[in-house]
């Protein structure tokens, strides 16, 4: 599996892709070319105000991440490129998702009502 941050923005990922883990919006089984991944407009990065201030590290990642953030973090929730939540859980300052390999959007609320949606890669 790899993924291709092209220089306009565009995010390409090629390899198996037997249950859609791609995000390219079919399950065609072994993809051989960057192909661009697809987002539900719902979780759509471009669709979100950028309101607050936060970094998502590392990403890529193996499934653990860290939220740097001026405000308090209230909710963090993670969804599947199909938009299935997944269960995230929080270890002190640090967060876990349970995921194959893949890319993913997470949903960060803070405490004043104010969320953002960033993308992770995973691998």
């Amino acid at each position: 599996m790899g993924y291709l941050l092209k220089s306009e923005g565009v995010l390409q990922s090629w390899g198996n892709n037997v249950s859609g883990q791609l995000g390219i919006g079919t399950s065609s089984p072994n993809v051989n070319t960057p192909t661009p991944i697809t987002c539900p407009t719902l979780l759509s990065i471009d669709s979100q105000k950028e309101i607050l201030t936060m970094v998502l590290f590392p990403n890529p990642s193996n499934g653990s991440f860290s939220i740097q953030s001026k405000n308090a973090i209230q909710t963090v929730t993670a969804f599947d490129i199909l938009g299935k939540q997944i269960e995230v859980k929080k270890n002190n300052e640090s967060y876990k998702i349970n995921a194959s390999n893949g890319i993913y959007s997470i949903k960060i609320s803070d405490s004043e009502g104010n969320s953002q949606i960033k993308k992770i890669i995973i691998n």
